[in-house]
């Protein structure tokens, strides 16, 4: 039989915090997610979210009680995953991540941290745009500031606006993965 926590000195909350205090520091650069993990992770549940919401909507015939609460539940998640992907600013990671001798470099010729970037800001736009293209009720926001604010009450022009602004963050999606050089080993997000 084994002893009990409090036996060894230590409770159970306190290994959790141990657990919890194993997280990785620095950016974690590599080729797949651009300088930071962080990016990926914030994909991962907006994807999951996204594909949960048009699931739904295209299953549901009938507007009721439960759908509408599913669909504001929904946009609440995506305004916060929306909040998380306009506040990443990957250069001041850098910044803030060298002078505490964390390495960012790559060691890597054809994987410099400027491609790295690139990438992670290209997902951070595509995600932006995924949660735009999936959730009409969120303003599109690619300037990276806080929230826009809808001014207009003529729905032909508003509708005009946006479809101009998801134009505009496409474009500038694809200017960032044109940054990225045919040669990076970064290369594999073109697709993208």
């Amino acid at each position: 039989m084994l002893p009990e926590d409090d036996t060894f000195g230590t409770s159970s909350s306190e290994h959790s915090s141990i657990s919890s205090s194993l997280e990785p520091l620095g950016t974690l650069p590599n080729s797949w997610c651009g300088i930071s993990n962080e990016v990926i992770e914030i994909s991962g549940r907006l994807l999951a979210l996204c594909r949960s919401a048009c699931d739904y909507n295209k299953d549901q015939t009938t507007t009721g009680l439960k759908i509408a609460n599913k669909a504001l539940c929904d946009i609440a998640v995506a305004r916060e995953l929306e909040k998380e992907l306009l506040s990443v600013d990957f250069k001041t990671i850098v910044l803030l991540e060298e002078p505490q001798d964390f390495d960012v470099d790559t060691r890597d010729d054809n994987a410099p941290v400027s491609h790295l970037l690139e990438t992670a800001e290209a997902y951070r736009k595509a995600g932006l745009l995924q949660l735009y293209l999936t959730f009409d009720d969120l303003v599109v926001n690619a300037s990276g500031g806080q929230n826009a604010s809808a001014s207009s009450s003529d729905d032909a022009k508003d509708k005009a606006s946006r479809a101009k602004s998801l134009i505009d963050l496409t474009l500038e999606l694809v200017t960032t993965l044109e940054r990225i050089p045919a040669e990076s080993v970064s290369r594999f997000i073109h697709p993208m």
